[in-house]
């Protein structure tokens, strides 16, 4: 009995011994080049377990580190990481503090492809790879209906402009289409910026905010998943434009036909960082002439 109580003194009177002379605490602030507190910095002991975040004054605490050699990382996102080493010998605090800068780092050159053409041919697609890419690089069978064909046609509706792509023709008065002989009533083969849309049989989508139509034929379309084999139409909205420009347009014919149509577009803060886009549309048309 007395053996195991000699034993069990020693045991306590070495943990006393490590914790009092090999268990320090380590705590500091971090701070910008302003001297603003920042928080949610990650503080730690490279290689082990210890760690603290700072808080939202800027403050880190790592309590209990052993005796040993270590590499204080201090690293946060958007700031240049810094290290620093330390050799902890006896039970005490030690307090470091850091001046962050922000990390300025050159990103590689990003390309960014505009049409500026007023044409009615188009020499890229964005809808078959998903990213610009030249048409005649694309292995697939891809036609498209720029702006500039759509507004010289005057086409009121997506079946008034698939007449221009072939293959693809308006199979009844109603919103059916064929592609390749498919018809697309049946299926969600309608995309509008590559996104699936509703398509509705009874009446054709409206072009008046559409800046492009692409056809992407074939077994190609298997890519926008459960869609038509024969192909997949897909329309392109119009952007907002850093720039302000108008637009004010009327047509009118027989058979008590009119239509009405505004596109204004530019920035709306004076950093053009905030741009916009409306379009309108009026239009009536009867099919029985009066009497």
């Amino acid at each position: 009995m007395k053996n195991i109580v000699l034993f069990t003194c020693l045991i306590l009177l070495c943990y006393e011994s490590q914790a009092q002379h090999g268990s320090a605490t380590i705590q500091g602030k971090i701070i910008d080049e302003k001297g603003e507190p920042l928080t949610g910095i990650n503080v730690g002991l490279e290689g082990t377990g210890y760690g603290s975040p700072t808080d939202i004054n800027g403050f880190y605490l790592i309590k209990e580190v052993r005796s040993g050699t270590y590499t204080l990382v201090v690293s946060g996102v958007g700031f240049e990481a810094q290290r620093k080493k330390l050799v902890i010998e006896d039970a005490k605090t030690l307090t470091y503090d850091f001046s962050f800068r922000e990390n300025t780092q050159v990103l590689q050159t990003v390309e960014v492809t505009g049409r500026r053409e007023t044409d009615y041919k188009s020499d890229c697609s964005f809808s078959a790879t998903k990213i610009e890419s030249k048409t005649i690089d694309i292995p697939q069978t891809i036609s498209t209906v720029t702006k500039e064909l759509i507004q010289d046609q005057q086409a009121y509706r997506l079946k008034d402009v698939v007449k221009n792509v072939a293959g693809t023709n308006k199979f009844s008065v109603y919103d059916d289409i064929t592609i390749r002989g498919f018809s697309t009533s049946s299926s969600n083969s309608r995309l509008v910026n590559g996104l699936r849309s509703y398509s509705n049989f009874w009446t054709s989508p409206l072009l008046v905010n559409i800046e492009r139509v692409e056809v992407i034929k074939g077994t190609a379309s298997a890519m926008f998943a459960n869609t038509n084999p024969g192909g997949t139409i897909n329309m392109v909205t119009k952007k907002p434009l850093d720039e302000h420009r108008k637009s004010l347009s009327f047509t009118t014919g027989t058979w008590n036909t009119y239509r009405a149509q505004a596109d204004f577009t530019g920035p709306i803060n004076e950093e053009e960082t905030l741009l916009y886009r409306l379009n309108l549309y009026c239009r009536q048309i009867s099919y029985f002439s009066q009497s």
